[in-house]
C-alpha cells in the first residue's frame, strides 16, 4: 500500500506560480534543513535563525523529489545543479531515520499507524 502525504493544493501551485515554488523548494531544502537532512517542520520564515529540536517534517523530507517537477517545468540547469545535492540530502536522511532496514519504505511511519 502507497501512502499519500502530500495535500492537493501542494501539487497544483507550481503549475501557474512556477518560480514562487522553487523559491519554497529552496526554503525548504536550504534554510530549513541542517547538515544532516532534518527539515523543520515549519518553513523558516521571517528570516532569522532556525531551531532543529522538533521531529522533521515527513512530509517535507519525503517530498524531496519535487525538486525534479519543479525543473522539468523551468528547464532551469544551474538550479537542478544547486537543488540536487539538497534533494539527495535529505533522501538519505528520510532513509536513515524512517527505513533504516533499507525495506524501500517509512517503517516508523508505518508503525506509527498501527498504534
Amino acid at each position: 500500500m502507497v501512502l499519500a502525504l502530500t495535500w492537493n493544493y501542494a501539487k497544483a501551485f507550481p503549475q501557474p506560480y512556477p518560480q514562487l515554488e522553487r523559491t519554497l523548494r529552496e526554503l525548504e531544502l536550504g534554510r530549513s534543513m541542517d547538515e544532516n537532512g532534518h527539515v523543520t517542520f515549519r518553513s523558516a520564515l521571517p528570516e532569522g535563525p532556525v531551531t532543529h529540536d522538533f521531529h522533521a517534517a515527513r512530509t517535507v523530507n519525503w517530498r524531496n523529489h519535487e525538486s525534479i517537477r519543479d525543473w522539468q517545468i523551468s528547464g532551469d540547469m544551474d538550479w537542478l545543479r544547486k537543488m540536487y545535492p539538497l534533494a539527495k540530502r535529505s533522501l538519505d536522511y528520510c532513509i536513515r531515520t524512517w527505513d533504516p532496514d533499507h525495506q524501500g519504505g517509512c517503517s516508523s511511519l508505518i508503525t506509527i499507524l498501527r498504534h
